[in-house]
């Protein structure tokens, strides 16, 4: 059959893209699916909030062939963005049993990741639910979508894009309200024809009191009543009673309105009433539009008469016109009735906002059933066609106003426009049904039970057509459409076209095409012509698209809808996007409706022309009235774009305008989690890691995903983040996971924050929850855990007794050494969530307290003997599980060394001289270290290189770095000229290279002059205490640093010196003010005009302390005191005034003995530059000396001196006005 050659595109990715919410869809998937293959037809399934662990009350399981017994069921969804989370299906089975046991005999487990049915993890989770009772059977990934493919309409619900309401052609034109009231109260005076006679007085009062009613009923325009009241006065002989003329007026206008003759009655009236009935008698006979003045020449029941015969065939134009004319005088009798009239007419027009605003107005003020059904149908369709027009949905409003339509099934209103109320419960219907299949089901069903003349309304057929098609019935569809007046109705014809291209049947479509009138054949029209010679011949296809394009061209509008239905996207590029490019402009895109805006933008997205599309999103102000579909699409086009970026991106201006589209929908919470997604791949991109975490956060905040747990823990863990309040949100969504990558995040975090013993813990679970499965990248992370807790993994075992958390390596005691001796591990587990007995990770036997095993081997001590089942085995090492697991990494890197490439480096001892190459390449970087040397110096930039740069992001090594700089043979530190000028601050930001400095040089007391007026950020103190612990301890783990010098290996020993360094810089900072800066104060940070703080930092590797030195002299107005000139370059960039250290002692110290001391002392370093300043011509001699000591202390010295000399001539010129120096 040609529907299957085009069924829809049966795959996760494809329902992820046509389902908004995925989980409750895939949850709404697996119902029906459960339904359809498990249970009886007809039965109800019971779902609640109190069903924890499956989706349904168990239910009895459909009869089989072989007369078994049924069983109870129920079924457990889980849909994965990512790999299956055992743990989460673990949870649910368990409070499956708690809650069901005994009263459940199997779960059908519904997923769409791939469920390992031979893995040992599954093997436990069945072996659970054996022990109570309970089978399981996993529909899992490619067998849930081939059963899918077995149920067409489901699939098509599922898997197809369902048609948003703006992407929908609708007919506009269906019958409108209908106000008509004929009556239901016969005139015939019950068969009796006799005349009663009162006292004439009293029938004159009562006369007069029905005119005063009926002249209400009319202007009400209500016959109904008006009927009943002339009927019980029309008893009376009213020959010659005072104001009887009046009733025989009201009695025609009776009759006019119903159609009937006026004859009997018109001979009984004279004067301006008479001309009246003749006036509206003759209009009856010959309706035509009439003008408020010619109107307004006769009586309110005249005018009301004539407007209600206008509005009844379907001047409505007129009628609104008129109405609106009419209404401008606020003082006429009859005022609410021509505004009910104006109302009623503005929504046949689809005026349907100032429908609603009018008719609501009135029934305010009346609260009658009669107008409340008048609003209830206004706001109805407005809600609808803003869903369909404007992607405003407003679901539980349009259920709400549809049950206001059934508790008024009996009012006259209603019943007179059942069509009306069965369009709009059918319209909407299938707006909701866009994202509810049961409402929309629900509403199929009920126009079964239709009365026919309702069933066979041409609007009322469409629309059931419509429900049909977005249910998946699309051969249903077909069946209605046909019935329809298609050949005429372009609505019907596109909805015809578009379902047999759906089910192949490409010849029908260009058929149908051509019986249509030419005067119906849109744009749209032919577009899905097209799409069937597309799939018939391709070169007939080209041609004609080719041609049209060009008929159309002059046409922004045109060219989108043709656009939207061709089939191969290089037309598009070739044909189309250069008109666009030429036309796209303010005016262009400005007369586009929201509709063409829309499809404009899909158009763009699918030629990925991401200018254009941010230029077309800049003309819509609302976003949220964009299609979720094409929403959707543009979100994912953002994330390819991301995904490639370094094939199509040249620079960042690309990813610019990415950034920029994602914070356009962000402003305006849509798509938040999507679009939050597109920020933080721009981030990492872009390497900014304060934005990368900010939106993390957010995005956890949302979904709170177990994976964005872990990435955010990795990160905190990065930063070097200590806060337990910063770390816990993340910490407790992974403590129940049983994933090993999640279990290593956790170890990572317990580093931090100093919790060793459960760091040790959750790295063990993530090696223990493999269960024996390699997965090299777990190992890699235990080898980043191991060197994080090294000084833990150093201290020697010497375990005497077998203790909990232990592992027993046990030998077999043979008698004679003829036998080879069996060898057996066991691990002793203490914590009861390590239950499975069958668990081979680390290559150990596992045991738990439940275990009498345990208890047996508990105490027993290295050396002695025990009897296990029967056999004896002597204890030869007892060890703690988190050594083993750390020699059980240790041997993968062995077995697997390719595995481990990047991490770890093997180094072969089998050969001396080949090991003696391999460690001299690991350990002699000096190529590298010239490289950096020709930047720092200037050889290869104007700006040179910080000194961060040679400790490549290890700041242990940052007191080596500088010390070589300023003390190392023909080096330099350079830390720019000391400023002379005394410009005092409020305050002064220290950096890390003139704390570091002065603390090495043992000078941090020049600084004490400025003591009160020194502010620090707060992440100094941290950044230090960590360099600080790190001195501590690498010392109780390494004797020195290995390194290459003159060919020969090296070891630098790690002496105290540096823990003075560090512990001097903390006990000064600790006198220091500090201030908060915030990931938030980071990422607005720029520098200057264009450079962006966090991605500065992160392109030239530097800590974040040196962003929040610069923020904060920026917010405070603070002076940075700085030696390193890189940074004093970026400082001048940001505006930011900057010194050196020895600016302070210019500044700031007035005792010459104690300047000269410092800046001699300097002067013995190669710190550039130095202030020339001497008492005697002795030190000042000394004093040049030492400038001069060293190749390029010598070369910019001398520079320095002779621009001195220069100055120092000049200034004696002046002053002496000596001219021969």
């Amino acid at each position: 059959m040609a529907i299957d050659n085009h069924y829809p595109n049966i795959t996760w990715a494809q329902f992820a893209v046509c389902n908004d919410d995925v989980t409750t869809n895939f949850e709404s998937l697996t119902r029906r699916l459960f339904q359809r293959e498990f249970v009886e037809e007809g039965t109800r399934l019971h779902s609640n909030s109190n069903h924890p662990g499956i989706e349904v009350s168990p239910v009895i399981e459909k009869k089989q062939g072989d007369c078994t017994e049924r069983r109870k069921i129920s079924f457990q969804s889980k849909y994965f963005e990512h790999k299956v989370s055992y743990s989460q299906i673990k949870e649910s089975l368990k409070k499956a049993i708690e809650y069901y046991e005994g009263n459940l005999d199997v779960i059908y487990l519904f997923c769409n990741q791939t469920i390992n049915t031979c893995s040992k993890t599954f093997k436990s989770l069945e072996k659970i639910l054996k022990d109570a009772g309970i089978e399981i059977y996993p529909i899992s990934n490619t067998e849930l979508l081939d059963m899918v493919a077995k149920h067409k309409d489901i699939a098509n619900y599922f898997f197809l894009k369902r048609k948003g309401p703006d992407d929908l052609a609708i007919s506009q034109v269906y019958a409108g309200i209908v106000v008509r009231d004929v009556g239901d109260v016969s005139f015939d005076q019950d068969n009796d024809n006799s005349i009663k006679k009162i006292d004439v007085a009293l029938l004159e009062s009562l006369v007069l009191e029905k005119i005063e009613t009926c002249e209400k009923y009319i202007i009400d325009m209500n016959f109904t009543k008006l009927k009943a009241e002339l009927k019980n006065v029309f008893i009376y002989d009213l020959e010659g009673v005072k104001g009887a003329e009046t009733l025989y007026f009201y009695k025609a206008l009776d009759d006019l309105h119903d159609g009937n003759s006026i004859e009997e009655y018109k001979e009984k009236i004279s004067g301006n009433i008479k001309s009246d009935i003749e006036w509206v008698q003759n209009y009856f006979r010959n309706p035509k539009p009439i003008k408020a003045y010619s109107l307004g020449q006769h009586c309110i029941e005249a005018q009301l008469l004539v407007i209600d015969k206008m509005f009844s065939i379907q001047l409505w134009e007129s009628v609104y016109l008129l109405c609106k004319d009419i209404l401008s005088d606020e003082s006429l009798e009859g005022i609410d009735t021509i505004r009910l009239y104006y109302g009623l007419t503005a929504f046949n027009l689809q005026k349907y906002d100032e429908s609603f605003e009018i008719l609501n107005s009135l029934y305010q003020r009346k609260h009658t059933e009669q107008y409340l059904i008048y609003v209830a149908f206004a706001e109805i369709k407005m809600i609808n066609v803003q869903w369909r027009l404007e992607g405003i949905q407003n679901s539980e409003r349009l259920v709400e106003l549809i049950n206001i339509l059934d508790s008024l099934k009996e009012t006259e209103q209603y019943v007179v426009n059942k069509t009306m109320v069965k369009l709009l419960r059918l319209e909407t219907a299938y707006n909701i049904g866009l994202n509810d299949k049961e409402y929309l089901e629900s509403a199929i069903v009920e126009y079964e039970e239709h009365e026919d003349f309702l069933k066979d309304d041409n609007s009322v057929k469409f629309f059931y057509g419509l429900c049909l098609e977005l249910n998946g019935n699309v051969d249903k569809a077909i069946g209605i459409y046909e019935t329809l007046n298609w050949e005429k109705e372009e609505s019907v014809a596109i909805r015809y076209m578009i379902c047999k291209i759906f089910t192949g049947s490409y010849k029908e479509v260009i058929d149908i095409f051509e019986k249509t009138v030419v005067d119906i054949r849109s744009v749209k029209l032919n577009s899905l012509y097209f799409t069937a010679w597309y799939h018939i011949n391709r070169e007939i296809y080209k041609r004609k698209i080719v041609e049209y394009i060009q008929f159309c061209e002059n046409n922004f509008q045109d060219l989108i809808t043709i656009a939207s239905g061709i089939e191969d996207i290089n037309l598009i590029k070739d044909n189309i996007l250069p008109k666009w490019q030429d036309m796209i402009n303010r005016r262009s895109i400005d007369s586009l409706s929201l509709q063409e805006k829309t499809e404009l933008i899909s158009i763009l997205v699918v030629g990925h022309a991401l200018n254009e599309l941010q230029l077309v999103l800049s003309y819509i102000d609302d976003m949220s009235k964009i299609n979720r579909f094409i929403l959707f699409n543009i979100y994912k086009y953002l994330f390819d774009v991301c995904n490639d970026y370094k094939k199509i991106l040249t620079g960042n201006n690309q990813l610019n305008s990415v950034e920029e589209i994602a914070d356009k929908f962000l402003k305006q919470n849509i798509l938040r989690k999507e679009f939050l997604q597109i920020k933080y791949l721009c981030a990492r991109i872009k390497e900014k890691r304060f934005s990368m975490l900010k939106y993390a956060k957010e995005l956890f905040d949302i979904s709170h995903e177990e994976g964005i747990a872990c990435n955010i823990i990795n990160m905190l863990f990065e930063r070097n983040e200590t806060n337990q309040n910063v770390y816990m949100p993340y910490i407790d969504i992974l403590r129940k996971s049983e994933e090993p990558v999640h279990c290593m995040a956790l170890a990572l975090a317990m580093i931090r924050l100093g919790k060793i013993a459960e760091a040790e813990l959750y790295a063990y679970k993530a090696l223990y929850f493999l269960d024996g499965e390699d997965e090299f990248n777990i190992y890699k992370s235990y080898l980043g855990f191991y060197s994080h807790n090294l000084i833990h993994y150093y201290l020697k075992e010497d375990i005497k007794r077998v203790t909990a958390n232990t592992v027993v390596t046990l030998k077999e005691n043979l008698i004679t050494e003829i036998e080879s001796a069996k060898v057996v591990e066991i691990c002793l587990d203490s914590e009861s969530e390590f239950d499975d007995l069958d668990n081979c990770s680390l290559d150990v036997r596992h045991i738990n307290r439940e275990v009498p095993l345990y208890t047996k081997l508990i105490g027993s001590g290295l050396n002695q003997i025990l009897k296990i089942d029967g056999t004896n085995y002597k204890i030869t090492q007892i060890q703690s599980r988190t050594n083993k697991a750390a020699a059980f990494v240790f041997k993968k890197i062995n077995e697997y060394p390719e595995q481990f490439e990047g991490a770890v480096r093997m180094i072969s001892i089998e050969n001396p001289e080949e090991m003696i190459n391999q460690i001299k390449e690991l350990t002699d970087n000096s190529e590298y270290i010239n490289n950096l040397f020709d930047l720092y110096h200037f050889k290869k930039n104007n700006i040179g290189l910080p000194i961060d740069y040679f400790v490549n992001e290890n700041y242990d090594e940052y007191i080596d770095a500088l010390n070589f700089l300023l003390y190392g043979k023909d080096q330099v530190m350079y830390a720019g000229t000391p400023v002379y000028k005394n410009e005092r601050t409020k305050y002064y930001v220290p950096s890390l290279s003139t704390l570091v400095l002065l603390s090495l040089m043992n000078l941090l007391n020049i600084l004490d002059e400025i003591k009160s007026l020194l502010i620090i950020p707060n992440s100094y103190n941290l950044f230090f205490q960590e360099r600080y612990a790190s001195a501590k301890t690498r010392g109780n783990v390494s004797e020195g640093k290995l390194v290459t010098i003159g060919n020969k290996f090296t070891i630098i020993p790690y002496g105290t010196q540096y823990i003075e360094i560090w512990e001097r810089i903390i006990d000064f900072c600790d006198e220091c003010q500090q201030y908060n800066i915030n990931d938030n104060d980071r990422i607005a940070y720029t520098i200057g005009a264009e450079i962006n703080g966090e991605e500065f930092v992160s392109a030239v590797r530097l800590h974040m302390i040196h962003l929040d030195a610069l923020i904060l002299c920026e917010k405070e107005k603070a002076t940075f005191i700085c030696d390193d000139l890189f940074f004093r370059k970026i400082a001048s960039m940001a505006k930011i005034p900057n010194i050196n250290v020895l600016s302070i002692l210019l500044q700031y110290y007035k005792d010459k003995k104690f300047i000269v001391q410092i800046v001699m002392e300097f002067s013995k370093t190669n710190y550039l530059y130095i202030p020339l300043i001497a008492r005697t011509d002795e030190e000042a001699s000394q004093l040049i000396k030492n400038l001069l000591d060293g190749e390029l202390k010598q070369k910019y010295n001398e520079e320095f001196l002779a621009s001195y000399r220069e100055a120092f001539k000049r200034a004696l010129q002046e002053l002496f006005e000596v001219t021969n120096l």
